[in-house]
């Protein structure tokens, strides 16, 4: 419809990571890593070259619609991706008072109403369109009785109010669950895969986080990293 070849439009100059990029609510400014692990800037019509951060060490990065809040997993001194969400607040003046950085917990009610620090590190992230929540992977590392370990992948939430972080699909195992995307046109809807270790195979997920009612779209080999189209109709992966 737009014109473009069925390749797409090549936007960026160099070459990237392998992290999803974050585009505005009206689709017309993007984000991504490059494979120097600077965090860049890009119009989506291709009209400029990316215009980057001059950093090298961004692991992953979102930013919310209205392009006020920018979310950042950052790689710890061994290079690898840390436990913490930094949130830039673009809207606070002078900018380093807007900055604040959550540590990444995993709440259980086995034993109270309790947040313990079994996760390792995060990685895709979305804002919901309110700028209240921002919505992640996140590698839960949970110590078993017999001295094994069980690693998984599952999505929680920080509320940015409260601070406090929620979880949206608990760890399950045999099951990697990963890369959320909320949907467009309302904040109650969001995608991810569940990817299963066993078979290689991942099962496209749509939740409704209102209700909670869970509905497999697809399955496709390896991982689908699914978003929804711009009027919420469909989802891509």
């Amino acid at each position: 419809e737009q014109g473009d070849p069925a390749g797409g439009v090549k936007l960026s100059r160099y070459k990237v990571s392998a992290t999803r990029p974050s585009v505005s609510g009206n689709g017309s400014f993007g984000v991504f890593v490059d494979v120097l692990k600077d965090m860049c800037f890009i119009s989506t019509d291709g009209s400029t070259v990316e215009d980057c951060m001059g950093w090298s060490d961004v692991s992953s990065v979102a930013m919310s619609p209205d392009e006020s809040l920018f979310g950042f997993v950052f790689l710890d001194e061994n290079g690898d991706p840390g436990n913490q969400i930094a949130v830039f607040d673009m809207d606070v003046e002078p900018v380093t008072d807007g900055i604040r950085t959550f540590d990444l917990v995993a709440p259980t009610f086995s034993e109270g109403d309790l947040s313990i620090s079994t996760i390792e590190r995060a990685d895709a992230m979305t804002f919901t369109s309110d700028n209240k929540y921002i919505i992640y992977d996140a590698l839960n590392v949970i110590p078993l009785e017999d001295g094994s370990q069980l690693k998984a992948w599952s999505l929680y939430a920080i509320d940015l109010e409260t601070e406090q972080t929620l979880v949206l699909v608990p760890p399950v195992s045999g099951l990697q669950i990963a890369f959320p995307s909320l949907s467009h046109t309302s904040d109650n809807f969001i995608t991810f895969d569940a990817y299963d270790m066993d078979t290689g195979y991942s099962t496209i997920c749509a939740l409704n986080l209102n209700k909670g009612e869970l509905e497999a779209v697809a399955m496709t080999e390896n991982w689908g990293t699914p978003c929804y189209v711009g009027d919420d109709t469909a989802v891509v992966y």
